[in-house]
């Protein structure tokens, strides 16, 4: 298993953006943790894209059940893994509308800098 949290890759890398990914979920289940209904969000853009996609791709239905099947902790835990399992999961992730424009803005800069 791979820590992609200690590699300083180059910026605009897919290992950049794996990166920030896993930071940005990192602060995403921060927030969690301090307002447990804020999972509420990912099950209610997993409904939506359900109805607006018309199908179910494999990593949607496995988020579906990860959230469906385990307690908050465990879940964010998934969210946060290292590896290849986890980014693979990152990439399709339905907690998007946890973070603010305005903090998803701020953390894409600030790794820019760390990583530029």
């Amino acid at each position: 298993m791979r820590d992609v949290s200690r590699a300083n890759p180059p910026y605009g890398s897919h290992q950049w953006i794996d990166l920030v990914d896993l930071r940005m979920c990192r602060r995403i289940a921060q927030k969690v943790r301090r307002d447990p209904s804020l999972m509420r969000i990912p099950r209610a853009n997993l409904r939506h894209w359900r109805k607006k996609l018309g199908h179910w791709t494999p990593v949607l239905r496995e988020w579906e059940k990860i959230l469906r099947e385990n307690p908050t902790e465990r879940v964010l835990e998934i969210l946060t893994q290292d590896g290849d399992d986890g980014q693979r999961l990152r990439q399709s992730d339905p907690f998007v509308g946890i973070l603010s424009e305005k903090e998803r803005r701020a953390f894409l800069k600030f790794n820019e800098k760390i990583t530029a």
